[in-house]
């Protein structure tokens, strides 16, 4: 197994369903067949491979206890100092990244570098990341659309429940980059994208040119007009219902008093929990959480689990529908994707608990 596998085996294996497979002009993917990431190799992209947008990254847990993937700089891989990873002159091809990886780890063993990352700063390159869109190795069908529509290198994220989508093009300006609601986000600079290279089978190797008004397409359907998207303004597709349609303001939600108890206590005495609980719509777009809302999610749900069963203070022990019911009260759970998708909450606390 060479280093490629060997560092690709850390992602977790994931086999999709999806459609069947026609050629065409391009590789086209419908829904109902199954279409599996080749094992065991990494896929890079022939036109990226060489070029100096390559960095590395770490794997290191957060004061929360959650794990973020902090970015470092290729050319110090012993002493593994952080990057700015939206600064091109920080980047080396993927074999400098890649050796880098190898010489850290072989002086630090596990605890040196996890792996590389692809920065989109200096290059013609939109990354699309889809959050959260594989389940019970199904992809969800807007996903596969969105990936057969474009027909360019995707690969499964580190989750293993995402999807990171690579083409050449640009941003319209005039809309917005990101639907949390969704889970969509869209950027071609000030951010890099974690390389797994687990390839899609049925997507092309190759990172293809969209066509022209394709990305605005997709911006305007699926993130809407807003530059500045947020939870309280982006709509749906046609932008006909916000987000504000739906919303329940949490002090009139009907908890319990043993729930009651324990958001109060965890409001007290942690002040990211108040900040998630009351505030969470918008405290979640925070380096603290790394600006990723599925990791605020599991954040507090891991705290409401920790005051609601093993606090010490507390003389009585919530079970898991308490801890979801309290979840759903909070202003971070007060979107769509929590609203029309019950079993992620589940997911999520089944994952902290």
């Amino acid at each position: 197994m060479d280093r490629l596998a060997v560092i690709s085996t850390r992602a977790l294996t994931v086999a999709i369903m999806s459609a069947t497979m026609q050629q065409q002009s391009r590789t086209s993917v419908e829904t109902n067949d199954t279409i599996e990431i080749k094992e065991g190799a990494f896929t890079v992209p022939d036109s990226i491979r060489d070029e100096g947008c390559w960095i590395c990254f770490r794997l290191e847990e957060r004061t929360d206890g959650k794990t973020a993937k902090v970015p470092k700089n290729p050319r110090m891989p012993v002493k593994m100092h952080n990057c700015d990873p939206t600064d091109p002159d920080n980047g080396v091809t993927f074999e400098g990244a890649m050796d880098a990886v190898d010489v850290s780890q072989m002086e630090l063993g596990d605890d040196g570098l996890d792996g590389v990352g692809l920065q989109l700063d200096g290059t013609p390159l939109v990354g699309i990341d889809l959050d959260d869109v594989v389940h019970d190795e199904e992809i969800d069908e807007w996903a596969w659309r969105l990936i057969d529509d474009f027909g360019s290198y995707s690969e499964i994220s580190p989750s293993g429940t995402g999807v990171h989508v690579l083409v050449e093009g640009g941003l319209d300006g005039k809309l917005g980059h990101k639907n949390d609601n969704l889970g969509i986000e869209m950027y071609e600079h000030e951010r890099y994208l974690t390389f797994t290279g687990r390839h899609i089978s049925g997507t092309p190797e190759t990172i293809e040119e969209a066509p022209e008004g394709l990305i605005g397409a997709h911006q305007r359907k699926h993130i809407g007009e807003s530059s500045s998207a947020t939870d309280d303004d982006v709509g749906n597709s046609d932008n006909t219902v916000g987000i504000d349609d739906d919303r329940t303001d949490v002090t009139h939600l009907d908890l319990t008093d043993r729930e009651c108890e324990i958001v109060e206590a965890g409001c007290r005495y942690d002040d990211d929990f108040a900040l998630l609980f009351e505030e969470g719509s918008t405290a979640w777009d925070s380096v603290k959480w790394s600006h990723d809302r599925s990791r605020a999610d599991a954040s507090l749900a891991s705290k409401i689990a920790w005051w609601g069963q093993e606090a010490d203070m507390i003389d009585f022990e919530l079970d898991r529908a308490e801890i979801e019911h309290i979840f759903l009260a909070s202003d971070l759970a007060n979107r769509r994707k929590v609203k029309e998708r019950p079993g992620y909450v589940r997911r999520t606390i089944s994952a902290v608990i």
